[in-house]
């Protein structure tokens, strides 16, 4: 379940954008345009991979039939869906924690844009597995209009384009 932070604070889908060349030394903390803006990408991407963990527990529970390599009648006692369902909802807590922990950090004033960049790039990759893994075990039917994890599959990638995600992971690499 999302924090009381993400659920008031989180935007429907992250549009915080990265900066792409700070005018200040990236570790420090004044630079606060900076870290608002990653903040905001942070709560974002928690938010779609608890919904993406939602709708998959929601999807699965509504499934009527099995999948024909099934190994239960029905898909929400089958142990496949259920580990799938288990690790979304993993992501989705872990999201949650750090997106949480980063708020309280900008709030005393203690996050530094390098630290919250390389946040957002984890909570990045932790929402787009969620999404990716509950449609390959879903299957396509989640895609139907009534469903909505097409929306959220929509959401991720616009979020990374507005948060220059490519940009940020190369950023928060190492000098190799």
């Amino acid at each position: 379940m999302p924090t009381e932070a993400a659920r008031t604070s989180a935007p429907s889908a992250p549009t915080g954008t990265a900066p792409t060349a700070p005018s200040s030394d990236s570790r420090s903390v004044g630079n606060t345009a900076g870290v608002d803006a990653l903040l905001a990408a942070a709560l974002g991407f928690a938010a779609l991979a608890e919904e993406t963990a939602e709708l998959g527990e929601r999807i699965t529970a509504a499934r009527s039939r099995r999948q024909w390599h099934g190994n239960a009648p029905l898909a929400i006692d089958d142990e496949q869906f259920r580990r799938v369902l288990g690790a979304a909802r993993g992501r989705a807590t872990v999201s949650s924690a750090t997106a949480e922990a980063l708020r309280l950090r900008a709030e005393r004033g203690e996050l530094d844009e390098e630290s919250a960049a390389a946040a957002v790039v984890g909570l990045a990759e932790l929402s787009r597995l969620s999404i990716r893994s509950v449609f390959d075990t879903v299957g396509a039917s989640a895609t139907l209009a009534g469903q909505g994890l097409d929306g959220l599959w929509r959401r991720q990638h616009a979020a990374e384009a507005a948060g220059g995600i490519a940009a940020l992971t190369l950023r928060v690499a190492p000098g190799v």
